[in-house]
C-alpha cells in the first residue's frame, strides 16, 4: 500500500526550511582603542620609512645569497665524506672532514658575520652594509615586538644606548585582529614606565603606537624585502630613521588605555567607575537564521486505546 502523501514537498526539504534569527550580544567594557593615526599621517610615516629601509633590503637579498652559498658548501661536504666513509680509507676521511672548505652552521648570525667580514674587506657594495647598520635599530615581526617591549616593561630604569623601541608599526588590516590586540595595552605600560623613570608627564617623547591601514603592508614588506612584514618595531640611534620617529611623535598621541591609566579619571566624568574610565558597551546585532522546527502529529485517542487493549 502506498505511505501517506504529504503536502508541501519531502521530509528532507521541510527539515531544509529555516528562519531568520536576531542575536544580541553586548561589547567588554574594557575597550583597548589603539591611538588615532589619520590616513594621510599612516601614508606619510611609509613613505618617510620605505625611503630610509632600502639598505635592508639590499642586505636581506644578500643575506639569502650567502645562505645559499653555505648551503651549497655544507652539502658538497657532506657528500664528500659519504663517498670516503663508503671507501674506507682514513685518508679521504680526513682530507674530506669539513674544516676550511665547508661551511658553518647556517643562521643569522653566521650569515651576518661573513657579511661583516667581506664588507671589513671591500667584498661587499655600501648599500649592503648601512642595511647592516640599520638592523641594530629595527625589529621585524610580531614575537620579536612582543619580547622587546615586555623587555622594555620589566627593565628598571630607562636605557641611553638606544636598545628600547621608539615607535612600533602594525599592519593591522588582513590579519586575525587577536593577533595583535595585545600591542596597545603593552605600549601602555611601557609608555608609563618611561614616564615614571623620567619623572615627567610629557606626552612629547616616548614610545609611539601606529595601526597601519590596508594598503601599506605590501609596500613596507616590498622595501625591506621580506614577503610581509606585520610589526615592525623601530630603535633610536639612526638619523635615517630618527625623522621617522620625530614625525610619528609630534602628531600620534601616546598610548594610552583608560581601564588602566587611573591618572585622568575624574570624578562625575561619564563612564567613571572606582577611578576607571569605561567606554560605554556597544550592542552588537548578529543576523543567523535556525532550522523550522516540525510539529509531530499526535496519534489519535482511539488508536492509543486499541493498543492499550491488544
Amino acid at each position: 500500500m502506498a505511505g501517506p502523501i504529504r503536502a508541501g514537498g519531502s521530509v528532507r526539504a521541510a527539515s531544509e526550511k529555516r528562519r531568520p534569527v536576531l542575536k544580541y550580544a553586548l561589547e567588554k567594557p574594557y575597550t583597548t582603542l589603539w591611538p588615532a593615526a589619520p590616513q594621510e599621517l599612516q601614508s606619510a610615516l611609509v613613505d618617510e620609512l620605505c625611503s630610509a629601509v632600502n639598505p635592508v633590503c639590499a642586505y636581506f637579498a644578500e643575506s639569502r645569497r650567502v645562505s645559499k652559498q653555505q648551503g651549497v658548501r655544507r652539502a658538497r661536504a657532506a657528500r664528500r665524506m659519504k663517498r670516503a666513509s663508503k671507501a674506507g680509507t682514513s685518508t679521504s676521511v680526513d682530507s674530506a672532514s669539513p674544516s676550511n672548505d665547508s661551511a658553518p652552521k647556517i643562521d643569522r648570525s653566521s650569515v651576518r658575520s661573513i657579511i661583516r667580514e667581506r664588507g671589513s674587506g671591500e667584498g661587499c657594495k655600501a648599500d649592503i652594509m648601512d642595511g647592516l647598520a640599520l638592523l641594530d635599530h629595527i625589529v621585524i615581526g610580531i614575537n620579536a615586538n612582543t619580547r622587546a617591549l615586555e623587555k622594555q616593561t620589566r627593565a628598571a630604569s630607562r636605557s641611553d644606548n638606544g636598545s628600547e623601541l621608539a615607535l612600533v608599526l602594525v599592519c593591522r588590516a588582513g590579519i586575525d585582529p587577536q593577533l595583535v590586540a595585545h600591542f596597545p595595552a603593552l605600549a601602555h605600560v611601557v609608555h608609563n614606565r618611561e614616564r615614571a623613570v623620567a619623572n615627567h608627564t610629557d606626552n612629547g617623547s616616548g614610545l609611539r603606537l601606529v595601526g597601519l591601514g590596508k594598503g601599506l603592508e605590501q609596500r613596507l614588506a616590498t622595501a625591506i624585502g621580506h614577503d610581509q612584514v606585520t610589526v615592525l618595531g623601530i630603535r633610536a640611534g639612526s638619523p635615517v630613521l630618527d625623522r621617522v620617529i620625530e614625525m610619528a611623535r609630534s602628531r600620534v598621541p601616546a598610548p594610552s588605555v583608560p581601564w588602566i591609566d587611573t591618572s585622568h579619571a575624574e570624578q562625575g566624568q561619564p563612564g567613571h567607575t572606582n577611578g576607571h574610565i569605561l567606554h560605554p558597551m556597544a550592542v552588537r546585532e548578529l543576523h543567523t537564521s535556525a532550522p523550522i522546527q516540525q510539529k509531530r502529529p499526535k496519534p489519535e485517542r482511539a488508536n492509543i486505546e486499541r493498543t492499550k487493549g491488544n
